[in-house]
C-alpha cells in the first residue's frame, strides 16, 4: 500500500504520461498520507503551461535555454508550454529554481501570497524528496538484480565452456582465452549498472586501465606476440576514439543524428589507421571500412539537416 502511494505521484507527472487536464494530483508525503495538489483553475482550465510560458518570456529565455538549463530538449518544454504532458517530478526543484518561484506556485498554476506559505512549500518539497528518495531506492534495487544477473550468467559461461573443452578435449585447449574476456566484460559492464552518476565515463575509465594487459595476455596466452605487437598500437588509438565520442555524444546529445555523423566521421581515420597497423604486420582487405563509415556520415548529416529545417518550418 505505502509503494502504491508513492507511485501516484511520479505516475501523475510523468515526462509524457499523462495530460495535465485534471483538477488534482495526488502527492505522497513523507508520513504516508496522500494530499492533493491543485495544478488547474476553477473550472478545469490547464495553468501550469501558461505559467511556464510566461515566467519564461520574463526572464528573457527561450524554450532551448530552459531546456539546455533543466537538461531536456526543447520539445519537451514546448509540450509542457502546450499542456500536453507536465515536467517529471525530478524536474520540478530546479524548474521552480529557474522560473524564480516556489513548488508550490508551479504545481498550483498561478502565483499568489495563498501559494508561498512557509508550511505548504515545506510539505511538497519533502513530498517530491521522498519520492524521489523511493523511486531511486527501487532503481538500485532493479540494477542490484542485474548485476547478479550478469555475474550469475559470467559464471555460468565460464564454467559451460571449461567443462565442454575438457570433455571434448580431454584438457584445457580452447578455454583458457574465454576466462580474460568474460572478466574484462563483467568489469566494463558493472559500472553501467551499479555506478550512481556517470556510469558510462565509469565504464570507458575501466576499459582504458584494463584492456591493454587484456590484450597483452590473451595473445601470450594463445602464445601470439603478434597479438601483443598490434595492441600496443591499435587500444590507445581505439580507446582515444572512445572517449572523444563519448564526449562528443555528452556535448550533441539533443542532436542525435549529428552526433552520429561526426562519430563516423572521426571513425574514419580511426579505420585508416587501425588498417594500416594491420597492413604492417599481415595482408588486409582493404579499406572499404573507410568509405562505408563516410558515407554513413554523410546520411547521417543530411539526416540532422533535414530535421532542423522542418523543426524551424
Amino acid at each position: 500500500m505505502r509503494r502504491q502511494r508513492q507511485n501516484n505521484w511520479g505516475t501523475s507527472l510523468s515526462t509524457c504520461g499523462l495530460p495535465c487536464g485534471i483538477n488534482q494530483k495526488a502527492v505522497a508525503s513523507p508520513g504516508g498520507t496522500a494530499y492533493n495538489v491543485p495544478i488547474t483553475h476553477e473550472g478545469g482550465q490547464v495553468q501550469l503551461g501558461a505559467l511556464i510560458r510566461e515566467l519564461r518570456t520574463e526572464r528573457g529565455l527561450t524554450q532551448q535555454q530552459l531546456a539546455d538549463r533543466l537538461g531536456v530538449t526543447d520539445k519537451a518544454v514546448s509540450k509542457w508550454e502546450r499542456d500536453i504532458c507536465c515536467p517529471d517530478i525530478a524536474l520540478l526543484l530546479p524548474l521552480a529554481a529557474v522560473l524564480g518561484v516556489t513548488v508550490s506556485e508551479l504545481l498550483a498554476g498561478r502565483r499568489g501570497p495563498e501559494n508561498t506559505a512557509p508550511a505548504v512549500e515545506d510539505m511538497v518539497v519533502s513530498a517530491i524528496s521522498y519520492t524521489e528518495t523511493a523511486r531511486k531506492k527501487n532503481s538500485l534495487d532493479w540494477r542490484l538484480l542485474a548485476f547478479m544477473g550478469l555475474t550469475a550468467s559470467s559464471i555460468i559461461a565460464t564454467a559451460t565452456c571449461l567443462i565442454c573443452d575438457l570433455a571434448v578435449n580431454g584438457r584445457y585447449l580452447w578455454s583458457p582465452p574465454v576466462y580474460p574476456s568474460v572478466g574484462l566484460a563483467w568489469l566494463v559492464c558493472t559500472p553501467l549498472l551499479l555506478a550512481r552518476r556517470h556510469p558510462a565515463r565509469w565504464s570507458l575509465a575501466v576499459l582504458t586501465v584494463a584492456v591493454l594487459p587484456y590484450l597483452c595476455g590473451l595473445g601470450w596466452m594463445l602464445k601470439q606476440p603478434l597479438v601483443i605487437k598490434m595492441s600496443i598500437w591499435i587500444a590507445p588509438i581505439g580507446l582515444a576514439y572512445l572517449w572523444l565520442l563519448y564526449f562528443l555524444c555528452l556535448r550533441l546529445h539533443r542532436r542525435r543524428w549529428l552526433a552520429a555523423g561526426w562519430g563516423l566521421l572521426l571513425a574514419a581515420p580511426l579505420a585508416a589507421g587501425v588498417n594500416f597497423v594491420v597492413d604492417c604486420y599481415v595482408d588486409s582487405s582493404g579499406y572499404h571500412n573507410v568509405w562505408i563509415a563516410l558515407l554513413c556520415a554523410a546520411a547521417c548529416f543530411a539526416v540532422d539537416y533535414i530535421q532542423e529545417r522542418w523543426r524551424k518550418v
